[in-house]
């Protein structure tokens, strides 16, 4: 006979409807696993093809052909090549093309300030010449004035005769026996002044040996007191050192300036006497 079913319904399996057992495995994660797997076997199943020749040849046959026959995949195919290439062959020409401008660019920095070194020595040199040229022109120059002599302080006159006027001047202030015949030459330096009340120009007295110049030089302190002077004959280079020694006389810098045979000398503070011969001494002697 059959059996009567009892009162209380059979017991599920599961616990519930929504809850998996312990240790079971999610349906994704095992959707996972059998990827993997499969990914690892079309891998093995590949390598063993490509490791027999046979199978080879034709795959690359067959791989060649289809390519040649798409004619999208071969277009995308050599641009990819294409753009592979031109980027490698970019990038190598730029490096070798910035390499070559640094390489350039360095040697022309070494080369230009080699001769910007060179240059600057052959300015010094030059410069020094310039200066030793200028030194001996200007002695030369001083040299060419050594019989001559300045006077200052006669008054101007219309059709005045300067040698006339230099001879009486010297023979009376200075007690000498000077004759015109010892003059070479005497004019006025300078251009004429139109104020009367103006400073008279000097008269220039070139006498016809150094003896006469060296007499008369000699006795121009007798001069000191009246409104004449008498003074060398300088270039004018020496000329500009003078009137700068004599600006540091007003400043306190020296005691006294004079020239002598064209050689400007100063006593300083201390009483001791220094030779001038460029501007830059002018600061020595402070």
């Amino acid at each position: 006979m059959p059996r009567k079913p009892s009162g209380q319904p059979p017991k599920s399996t599961r616990s519930s409807a929504t809850s998996d057992p312990p240790n079971s495995t999610p349906i994704s994660a095992g959707k996972t696993v059998e990827s993997d797997i499969e990914k690892t076997e079309l891998k093995e199943t590949i390598r063993g093809l490509l490791d027999k020749e046979e199978t080879v040849k034709p795959l690359l046959s067959t791989l060649v052909n289809g390519i040649l026959t798409n004619e999208d995949l071969l277009n995308e195919l050599v641009d990819g090549i294409y753009k592979s290439v031109y980027q490698k062959i970019k990038e190598d020409s730029l490096a070798a093309i910035k390499q070559e401008v640094y390489n350039g660019v360095s040697m022309d920095i070494e080369t230009n300030t080699q001769r910007i070194n060179d240059l600057q020595e052959q300015i010094q040199s030059l410069s020094g010449e310039k200066d030793k040229l200028e030194r001996q022109m200007d002695d030369l120059e001083q040299y060419s004035r050594r019989n001559c002599l300045l006077l200052h302080g006669i008054p101007e006159h219309d059709k005045e005769n300067t040698t006339d006027a230099c001879v009486h001047l010297i023979n009376q202030r200075l007690g000498l026996n000077i004759k015109s015949e010892d003059l070479d030459r005497t004019h006025r330096i300078g251009k004429p002044k139109s104020d009367e009340d103006a400073k008279p120009r000097p008269i220039i007295m070139k006498f016809i040996s150094y003896a006469k110049h060296a007499n008369v030089f000699g006795t121009k302190k007798d001069l000191k007191g009246s409104n004449f002077l008498i003074t060398e004959s300088l270039t004018n280079k020496r000329m500009e050192i003078l009137r700068g020694a004599q600006d540091m006389i007003k400043s306190g810098g020296i005691k006294r300036v004079w020239s002598y045979d064209g050689r400007i000398f100063a006593l300083d503070n201390r009483g001791k006497k220094i030779s001038i011969a460029t501007k830059s001494d002018l600061n020595i002697a402070v």
